[in-house]
Formats: C-alpha cells, structure tokens, sequence
C-alpha cells in the first residue's frame, strides 16, 4: 500500500493509531515472581493470592441411600489456584506463611524445592515454562496440598508498529560514459522487476545480551503475512484474553485497523511464502541514468520505498510482520546517497546500507562482481557504431537462492517488541537492527527470464569494451568496463547472399562459452578488441552465418550469409 494516493487509507494515521495500542501490552520480562497465597502453620488452613478454580467430581448414581429415603448422589466440589502470567518467560512462585514456629518448606514435584527457617516467612520457588505445578507446604509438622493442580495461564502477546527507513527494491545500474555523453540505463512501468524480502533481527548498541524467549532457538525471527489473516489471528484470541481486558480490547483495535487496510493493499506487493514479502516496481514513470555521472558506481540509482510502515504481532512464537505501506518510494542516485543522505531523508547509517547493496560504490567502475550474485551475459564491444541490442538473462534456480543482505536500525522500536524478539535489560538496550535479506522477486512469477534493450554509443573513432551482468537479486542489468586493445583482436566484412555488405549488423563471437558482440558499420566491416577475448578456436556469426576462425588470426574479408 502506497502512501502516495494508491489508497484512501493515510498511512501515517493507520500506523500512529497501532502505534499507539502498544502500552496496553505488557512489557515482556525475563523473570517475574507471582504470589500463590499464604498458609497457616497452626490452623492448616491456605489462603489463595490467586483466582481460584473448582471442579465438581464424584458418582451421580446414589451411592449411601438415607434410612428411609431415596437413594442420594455423592458430589464433591474441588478448589485449584489459577494464576496469570502476561509475557513472562521464566516464572516464579512465592508461598508465603504465618504462625510459623519452625521450618518452612515447600514442595514443588519436577522442580527444586525450597525451604525458610524461622523468620523468614517466604519460599520462592522457580517453574520455569510449566503451565500446572502441584504443591505441598509443610510446617511445624502441619501441611496443606490442594485439592486441584495450581493451573498457570501464560498468554504471550504484543502488537505494535515500527518503521524501516528504507526499504530496497531495485538498483539500475549506469553503463559506462561515452565520448557524446549518450549512454543510459533506465527503469520504467513495463520492467517487473523487484526484490523478495525476509528479515530478522538483532540487538544493535545494546549493553544488555539478548536472552533465548521460551527457549526458542530462532532469536530475531520475523515471518510476512497479509494483512487480513494476521487480524483473524488477533479476532480468534479474544475468548482467550477476557481475564486481560485491556489487552483484549488492544488486539480488537489493531484487528480492526487492518481489517480496514486488508483490500486496499498495493499491487506490486505480495506475500510469497509465510516468510517472505515481494515488493516490484510499480512506478508510472521512466527513471534513467544520468548519462554526465560519471558511470558505474556514481550515476547508479537506488529504487528503494523511504519509511516502511510493518504492523507486528506475537503470540511468542516467531513475530509476524504486515506491510501496511510507505511514504513514497524513492530514486536516488548514488552520488546523492554518498554525499547528501540527508536530501531523501535518510541518516548516514542507513545510506551507507543502501550503497554497500551497489559493488561498484566501493569497488569503482571495475569492481570484482560476486558470481554468486552477478551472473555474466556478454561483452560488447563499441567500435565507431551505435550498438543497439536486447540483453536477456534466465535465472536458474541457483540464482534464486542468491541473497544480498542491508542492515539498518529500526525506527520507533518499543520495549515491547524488544522483549518478544529476546532482548532484555530494557530500558539499556537502545537500538534494534534489521537484516533484510533480498532474493530475487522473480521467483514469484511464472517466468524467470528478464530483458532489457541497451544501446551504447560510440563516435567514428571512440572503441571500448563493456562486460553485462544481470543481478540476479534485483533483476537488473549491470555494465563493467574493461580494458579495450588498441589494435582489433579480430575483424572482417560482413556480407549478404549477393556479396552486399551488411551494414549495421549484429556480429557476435563465441570462445570459450563466453559471447562478444559488436556492430558492423555502413560497410559490413566489424571489428573485436575487448582483452578478455581467449585464443583459440572461436566461432562467428552474424545473422544466419556462423564460421569457425581462429584467434587471434587474419581479419576474415568476406563473412557471408548463405544464398
């Protein structure tokens, strides 16, 4: 959902209205001790500190028939304790006792008991996770054990809101500066291109160490879901929270807010998987490369959704996570991110994020490309002409396992979240960090295939070499310029069926399984000087023709097509 007119909902009043439930939930807390009752060492009786529940056993069927009278059912009524633990991972009970003359001590089966000398009224005892403990309590030769199990129900919940600064989508990658300065690449609204998300979390300036919540071994996890399932998960807890009623009444407020927000979710966002979150290009308008930038790695532009509002939600398990929108999606190019952060609104730390996702930025127009992530396509060699040609990559299933990583601190974090996600001492822990983990968008669509048309120009005499990589992340093409000879590698005439040249054809070499295409001129003659072109056995085609040649060998005078 778009904050920019694509709904009618405004997603600063729909966040700042979630936003503002979080106070009803109670902090999570690593430890909490909770007062059972007290027990009197004379009189055996046990007073409860808690909510107290009764069953009704026994035979209906008479069992002692009156003298005289009609057989009676003997029924008896039994008392528990029952105990309330909100958002606590490892609790502990607290039995106290009066009149007490001698040692104090307490029984809890399956933990450690505990015991108190005389004057010390108190026993506390650790639980842990259990949900029912029994107990038994014994004094001065006095006990008490309940007639019920002591039943603990620990509801674990919180919802909230927070913000991602910036949110990457795409990156379009600038080929290199030619001599007219013509050269650009560009994003427009028939590109579907984009980036599926997964994102976990970890404590970032935080003086306190994160603790394992309910022993779950998965700290920091998040899971995606639409927005109407996750408010059918908060409606169906409301029968189970109506001891809690200002938590209850908190889940009905959020539900319902993102039951309002539930059809008007943007195109261009879906949820792949229970973990996963796709957001791809939905812009109406054409964003290209400024052709004076300076190339790869300075005229580079982020596509990235600035301030992403996510609703959160915990029932203690993983945190569920639902894209309610953003402020705008921005295109800024790197040169801006590098020098003026602060002109799209962002804070250095979270710029640097977003330029360490482009290899060029720190590795200049030459940069090593990871193969994991930057898959080869061609080298096209630049010799006078104007190259105009389609470049398309199918990714494979290798390449959707590829992933890029951005870490930025969350925005509007609060302590509840903090606690779900396992990071206690609040309030000393000050910051949460986000990995957002990108794969390809691709993935979610029928086609894994992307293209892209790029025309590179060239004067009579300019010459240089440029190497295609499709980033099979952020489904987009990337250019590295390499080093051209001075002299051709290897040249020839293109000619047709009646020994006409063939002007301004596409003429590609193929050595070594890697492909190298250039252009012919108005009189056939084509010309290939990119360094990385492998001696050898080499094959050439252009159109239909295809010839084996050697290289480096004598330029070929007549490359015909067949009659």
């Amino acid at each position: 959902m778009s904050g920019q007119g694509a709904s009618p909902i405004d997603v600063s009043q729909l966040y700042n209205a979630i936003k503002a439930q979080e106070p009803n939930f109670p902090v999570p807390q690593p430890t909490a001790t909770i007062a059972v009752g007290t027990f009197n060492a004379q009189t055996r009786e046990f007073k409860y500190a808690v909510k107290t529940y009764t069953e009704r056993v026994g035979d209906p069927a008479t069992q002692n028939p009156t003298k005289g009278g009609p057989l009676k059912p003997q029924i008896e009524t039994l008392t528990g304790g029952q105990a309330l633990a909100v958002n606590v991972f490892d609790l502990k009970l607290r039995f106290d006792v009066t009149g007490q003359k001698g040692t104090f001590t307490v029984n809890v089966p399956g933990h450690k008991s505990g015991t108190a000398p005389q004057g010390q009224s108190s026993v506390v005892v650790d639980v842990g996770a259990a949900t029912e403990v029994n107990f038994t309590l014994i004094c001065d030769g006095n006990s008490f054990t309940p007639e019920l199990p002591l039943k603990i129900d620990r509801p674990a919940i919180a919802a909230g809101a927070m913000t991602i600064p910036a949110w990457p989508v795409a990156i379009v990658y600038a080929p290199p500066v030619d001599a007219q300065k013509k050269n650009t690449a560009s994003l427009s609204n028939t590109d579907s291109i984009g980036a599926t998300t997964t994102v976990s979390f970890t404590a970032g300036h935080s003086k306190q160490a994160p603790v394992n919540a309910w022993d779950n071994p998965g700290f920091g996890t998040a899971e995606f879901q639409r927005a109407a399932p996750m408010s059918d998960a908060m409606k169906s807890l409301g029968p189970l929270l109506k001891d809690i009623p200002i938590v209850s009444s908190a889940l009905g407020v959020i539900s319902g807010l993102l039951g309002s927000v539930s059809g008007t979710e943007t195109q261009g966002t879906t949820v792949t998987n229970q973990h996963s979150q796709t957001v791809t290009n939905s812009t109406q308008d054409t964003v290209t490369t400024n052709p004076n930038g300076g190339g790869p790695g300075s005229s580079d532009i982020m596509y990235f959704l600035k301030n992403a509002r996510l609703c959160w939600f915990s029932t203690g398990g993983p945190v569920q996570l639902a894209l309610l929108g953003w402020d705008q999606s921005e295109y800024v190019d790197v040169s801006m991110l590098k020098h003026q952060p602060g002109k799209p609104g962002l804070d250095q730390k979270t710029a640097q994020a977003l330029l360490a996702l482009d290899p060029f930025v720190a590795g200049g127009p030459q940069a090593n490309l990871p193969k994991s992530r930057f898959a080869y396509v061609d080298t096209i060699d630049v010799n006078g002409v104007m190259v105009l040609k389609n470049i398309s990559y199918t990714l494979s299933n290798t390449d959707l396992q590829q992933t890029a990583d951005t870490i930025v601190d969350v925005e509007n974090d609060s302590q509840g979240l903090l606690g779900f996600l396992g990071v206690m001492g609040l309030p000393d822990t000050q910051t949460l960090q986000t990995t957002m983990s990108q794969s390809s968008a691709l993935q979610t669509t029928q086609t894994h295939s992307v293209s892209k048309q790029l025309q590179l120009n060239a004067g009579p005499q300019e010459f240089y070499s440029v190497e295609v990589y499709c980033d099979v992340v952020f489904g987009t093409f990337a250019f590295r310029p390499i080093q051209t000879a001075a002299s051709p590698i290897f040249s020839g005439i293109a000619r047709g069926k009646s020994n006409e040249p063939l002007a301004n054809t596409e003429v590609t070499l193929v050595s070594n399984g890697r492909r190298f295409v250039t252009m012919s001129d108005e009189s056939g003659r084509f010309a290939f000087r990119a360094s990385t072109i492998p001696a050898g056995v080499a094959q050439i085609m252009a159109g239909p023709t295809t010839a084996n040649v050697q290289i480096p060998g004598s330029p070929i005078s007549n490359l015909e097509t067949p009659p």
